[in-house]
């Protein structure tokens, strides 16, 4: 009985304080507006930044997946994937009556502004085409196509000699007074999963390997090569 009442007192509670908490929202929403809505946006799926013959490509005997699209480029299921995203953001303005089904937003209403790259231009012609797929939507951007905007690429200010030696040191606490070097040197082992006519590699199929072993043995592929 105790055990009841107890459930009793306790489901009470959270509904007394979701009422409580629902009239604070309410009266929070009732001193504002909505005057503009701002979406942040990265690109969708692209291609790797590395195309076929780098170093990265041939630091491993099997074969990586065929892009259709360029290095660095938004790929096809990106492109697919953002019209979806689109059609989400439409479908969720038309239940909360912000825009109607179909809508043609009128001159300076909306804004689509992308950074100059193949990838973000293309994304964002993906998601107007899935929001807003009768408007025929222009998007903006301010460099040549396959520039970088000043907007989207912000500095390391911070960055300096200071910053340069704080670094290190926290490389040399962790991996030795050698930084790099000893960092490679530690995970040597690990690359002979990736070395062609490793006992391991056999049998092993089309295994994933951890980023970063596939990333410092392309740095030392890079520097063996003097790129």
């Amino acid at each position: 009985m105790l055990i009841k009442l107890l459930s009793v007192f306790i489901v009470s509670m959270i509904l007394c304080c979701r009422c409580v908490y629902a009239g604070q929202i309410e009266d929070f929403g009732g001193q504002y507006s909505l005057k503009q809505v701002l979406v942040l946006s990265r690109h969708n799926i692209r291609t790797p930044l590395s195309g076929s013959g780098t170093a990265l490509a041939r630091i491993t005997p099997h074969k990586w997946f065929e892009w259709t699209s360029g290095p660095a480029d938004l790929s096809l299921r990106g492109g697919e994937l953002e019209t979806l995203m689109g059609q989400y953001f439409r479908k969720w303005l038309v239940s909360e009556k912000l825009i109607t089904e179909n809508y043609i937003p009128r001159r300076g209403e909306m804004l689509f502004y992308s950074n100059s790259r193949h990838r973000t231009i293309a994304t964002a012609q993906y998601f107007a085409a899935g929001m807003l797929p009768v408007a025929n939507v222009r998007i903006k951007y301010r460099m040549e196509p396959g520039g970088m905007d000043p907007v989207f690429h912000p500095k390391l200010t911070f960055s300096g000699e200071n910053y340069y030696r704080l670094v290190y040191s926290q490389l040399e606490d962790k991996y030795g007074g050698s930084g790099f070097p000893d960092l490679k040197n530690a995970l040597e082992d690990k690359y002979r999963l990736i070395e062609l006519g490793d006992p391991q590699l056999q049998g092993m199929g089309h295994r994933t390997l951890h980023p970063l072993l596939l990333r410092l043995r392309f740095l030392q592929a890079r520097d063996h090569e003097g790129v």
